[in-house]
């Protein structure tokens, strides 16, 4: 297997690693780019040097993202671990020839017996369809020779999995995959996070660097810029605090124990149980500025027993040592995550045995109206999609789901609150002014925004 890094950039401590499918090498990618990413492409077959060279790679960056496309998400299915920050799939299976989860048999015959360098510009023509990429990429297609074509796709004819690595978070699927079917794809997929989108075979790989790989330095600033405003604002947030808390006390004594808080923000949750509760250890961990975290706990009692951390959550706890903690609290943050499957995998080890993860979060319908008016918003999971993520040795003793619906004057003050509570709902490109007055003036006809939201208890076992 080839690795090459596309950007010459130094310093970068975050990698995105995109194992690319078959028939392709760097040469339409190389345009490909993330302020403060390294970007490395990887093509052909793995060999008894890959995972050495992959896990190389991890070693050399605090944060790895690795997108899959097409035959490369079988090479990338034996690799992954809970050692990424982020795992996407695209428009690809770990059962590269399959009659139902892949490229048909006979279809597969038919294409290794015909390699050829005019039948292989077809093949890419019929991958790139009509994507709006397909002039760039039809002008810069890959440099392989055809005996090279044909030897790595004779070997993808045994490369495959018996199912699908359980720490993959997204999966793409393109409508107008000419490929590999559509319907195969969604059967070999079956009970993960799907995205389905228009796109051809080829997909728009920047649109998915800039929209799925969240800038944390950004989200931080946002955060901290809506400190100000953000208890006065979030009275949903608030109610679903003091809920939290009173599940987690029908399911654990809460005194005495090692606390870890993920999200402690401006401390509406830490408030709510600091001073019911005989502190033993508190750890309060969120990737806003320490002295904004740190102002959360001025006025609290015992705080000498309270340590605070100003990182990424998710960074923060992979590098735990196993068994450290009787309590994992986390209120309205594991949305914001990059991989809950990571966070729910980190989770069950630094919990002691029998202890206990009280956790709310907003789910699918979240921000419904903004979706509907805008066409965009967070990628929000499901209940069920949350439980099925979570170990063996994670039991949920309590699932609740519920909504809040709130109303406003307009659609502006309806913004404005998404605003004051933090980062808005509407991913990471940021509209245009005409793109907003026209979102506003949507909005304005029915100026309410719903809450969906979950809460779960786990105990480790």
């Amino acid at each position: 297997m080839y690795f090459q890094k596309i950007n010459n950039t130094d310093g970068n401590t975050s990698l995105i690693l995109i194992f690319l499918g078959w028939g392709m090498d760097s040469t339409p990618f190389l345009h490909l780019k993330k302020a403060g990413s390294d970007i490395v492409l990887a093509w052909g077959i793995p060999d008894a040097d890959t995972p050495r060279i992959y896990a190389d790679l991890l070693s050399r960056y605090k944060t790895t993202a690795v997108i899959a496309w097409s035959y490369g998400v079988v090479s990338a299915d034996s690799l992954i671990s809970d050692r990424e920050s982020l795992r996407i799939a695209v428009n690809g299976t770990v059962t590269p020839v399959d009659n139902l989860t892949g490229i048909p048999k006979h279809v597969f015959a038919i294409t290794l017996r015909s390699i050829s360098a005019e039948n292989m510009r077809r093949f890419y023509s019929s991958a790139a369809g009509r994507s709006p990429l397909r002039g760039y990429f039809m002008s810069h297609l890959p440099e392989r020779d055809v005996q090279s074509l044909k030897d790595d796709l004779a070997a993808y004819a045994t490369l495959r999995s018996n199912s699908p690595n359980k720490m993959w978070d997204k999966v793409f699927i393109a409508a107008n995959d000419a490929i590999i079917p559509p319907v195969n794809q969604e059967k070999a997929w079956e009970g993960f996070m799907i995205k389905r989108t228009d796109d051809a075979h080829l997909p728009d790989f920047q649109r998915i660097i800039d929209t799925e790989i969240p800038d944390k330095t950004l989200i931080a600033k946002s955060f901290s810029r809506s400190k100000g405003s953000y208890e006065g604002s979030a009275y949903v947030q608030k109610k679903i605090a003091e809920t939290l808390y009173s599940y987690w006390t029908r399911f654990q004594d809460v005194n005495n124990k090692d606390i870890l808080e993920i999200g402690a923000g401006t401390g509406l949750m830490t408030k709510t149980y600091t001073d019911r509760v005989n502190l033993s250890r508190l750890t309060l961990v969120d990737i806003a500025p320490y002295e904004d975290i740190e102002a959360t706990i001025r006025d609290i009692e015992g705080g000498d027993k309270i340590k605070v951390v100003s990182a990424d959550a998710e960074e923060y706890l992979s590098a735990v040592e196993d068994n450290t903690f009787d309590t994992v609290i986390s209120s309205s943050t594991i949305q914001w995550f990059e991989s809950p499957r990571r966070f729910f995998f980190n989770l069950n080890r630094v919990l002691r045995t029998g202890g206990v993860a009280a956790i709310s979060t907003f789910v699918s319908g979240n921000y419904a109206e903004i979706a509907d008016v805008a066409g965009r918003t967070l990628d929000y999971y499901t209940l069920s999609q949350y439980t099925a993520m979570l170990p063996e040795t994670l039991k949920t003793e309590l699932t609740v789901e519920d909504s809040d619906v709130c109303t406003f004057e307009n659609g502006k003050l309806l913004l404005k609150h998404i605003k004051d509570t933090g980062v808005n709902a509407l991913n990471s490109t940021p509209l245009s002014y005409s793109q907003m007055t026209e979102l506003i003036k949507r909005l304005d006809m029915s100026p309410r925004l719903t809450y969906k939201y979950i809460y779960l208890i786990i105990r480790k076992l």
